[in-house]
């Protein structure tokens, strides 16, 4: 609830703010890029779209970036780069990957695709290459759980 007004802002931005956080991080890596400065020394600067992530339960992974998830018994990493996505189990044991857990969201479109159609097993140490290419307008989707979600960015051309 506002504290100015009886009437909720939420709702108005609640669909734009993935949006929102994929532009920032596009933003900042196109200021990355164009300056040696420190990120203090910038105008403007800001990460807010780090918060907000936190605040729904998104985070975002920058492209060449692995990210690993370590819970509930798990221990698997993923990395996108110009091949794909590539997943890698890292524990002593197999891992399960339900199919569609990793989806392609386009954000132009508003359109999803499944990137593993199918279940994946991978065993103690095994790696899997999942093909693809994203456009800069689209992000791959993993759903950890109800409340977490990771998006990983596409190759921001600048």
């Amino acid at each position: 609830m506002e504290s100015k007004s009886s009437v909720s802002t939420f709702p108005l931005v609640k669909d734009k703010l993935l949006k929102g956080m994929i532009n920032a991080c596009r933003l900042r890596t196109e200021s990355d890029s164009k300056t040696d400065e420190p990120i203090y020394k910038r105008n403007p600067y800001t990460n807010v779209d780090i918060l907000v992530g936190r605040l729904i339960g998104k985070e975002t992974v920058s492209y060449g970036t692995t990210y690993t998830f370590r819970d509930h018994g798990s221990d698997w990493s993923v990395k996108l780069d110009e091949k794909g996505l590539n997943l890698t189990n890292n524990k002593n044991g197999s891992e399960i990957f339900q199919r569609g857990m990793f989806i392609i969201y386009d954000l132009e479109k508003n359109t999803k695709k499944e990137l593993n159609e199918k279940v994946l097993l991978l065993g103690s140490e095994d790696t899997n290459l999942l093909p693809c290419t994203l456009t800069d307008r689209q992000v791959i989707s993993i759903k950890l759980s109800h409340e977490k979600e990771v998006l990983l960015l596409p190759n921001f051309i600048i």
